[in-house]
């Protein structure tokens, strides 16, 4: 299971839910390739807080696996700005779920962690992370999505999904598979094409499904819907009052509820015992 640290970025990072920056600038984007950058950073299933620990956690990648007082992501710089971003993995391809996020440091609420022997700060990034208001509001929606790059793969076999936001002042790019032995089904909408300031361009669809026996019928949107009224894509991301932008405002042109009213606590299994969690006070019951 997850360790509240683990939970935090997975929860801040989860699909739409992409985390802090700043403003537009023309720096080049890390690779998303699911792999470590620093020498001794390692992806590890032991979840560190102070000097004790606990196994068979969620595979994550931490700054120096197995020592004291570290349970932090890499941070790497980025060499054409001096910027330093924190770099997470999380999960694993063979488990079906996998992360990598690249967050510039200094612009989120509160910092991913600080521990001094066996005790830890209070004020941390991860204390509240599936909560929706005051000091600790740093779960999903919390964060200005200027700042991130992030690519997330899920996969059963049959069912494949990805969420790829390669570009930081650019929308992301969603696909949506399924492959079985009786069907075909692809969904994708490519919002690259619009940043966060661009509420009138809609995303690129494409939208197919089709049987292996070819008089069972199909459908593709571009043949079948060709005057689809396309609202994907179109959406604004204006700051807030938080570090960086962050707690800003998502809206949508036609509308709608935000993902900060969103019960996320329904990512997590309260049943289990090997579910980490640092501040008991607000572990969902």
């Amino acid at each position: 299971m997850l360790s509240v640290t683990k939970l935090y970025n997975i929860i801040i990072l989860l699909m739409f839910t992409v985390a802090v920056g700043a403003p537009s600038r023309a720096e080049a984007e890390f690779a998303l390739n699911f792999t470590p950058i620093n020498a001794g950073a390692g992806i590890t299933t032991t979840s560190v807080l102070g000097c004790s620990s606990a196994g068979g956690q969620t595979p994550f990648l931490m700054a120096a696996p197995g020592s004291c007082n570290i349970n932090t992501p890499e941070i790497v710089t980025d060499p054409s700005t001096g910027l330093n971003y924190y770099h997470m993995i999380v999960g694993s391809v063979a488990e079906g779920f996998i992360q990598e996020s690249f967050i510039q440091t200094g612009v989120i609420a509160g910092t991913i962690l600080s521990c001094a022997g066996n005790s830890c700060s209070t004020n941390l990034n991860n204390r509240d992370p599936l909560g929706g208001t005051g000091l600790y509001y740093t779960g999903s929606g919390a964060s200005n999505p200027r700042g991130t790059i992030i690519r997330q793969i899920i996969s059963d076999g049959e069912i494949v999904m990805e969420f790829l936001k390669d570009k930081y002042d650019r929308k992301p790019l969603i696909t949506q598979s399924i492959i079985t032995s009786g069907m075909f089904a692809t969904f994708r909408i490519d919002m690259r094409n619009s940043t966060y300031s661009d509420m009138n361009t809609p995303g690129v669809i494409t939208n197919t499904f089709s049987f292996s026996d070819p008089f069972a019928g199909s459908f593709d949107m571009a043949r079948d819907a060709p005057n689809a009224h396309v609202t994907g894509g179109r959406y604004t991301y204006t700051n807030g009052a938080g570090n960086g932008g962050s707690q800003g405002t998502y809206n949508y042109v036609e509308g709608g509820g935000g993902i900060t009213t969103s019960d996320w606590t329904g990512f997590m299994d309260r049943q289990d015992a090997r579910n980490i969690w640092t501040f008991p006070t607000y572990k969902p019951q």
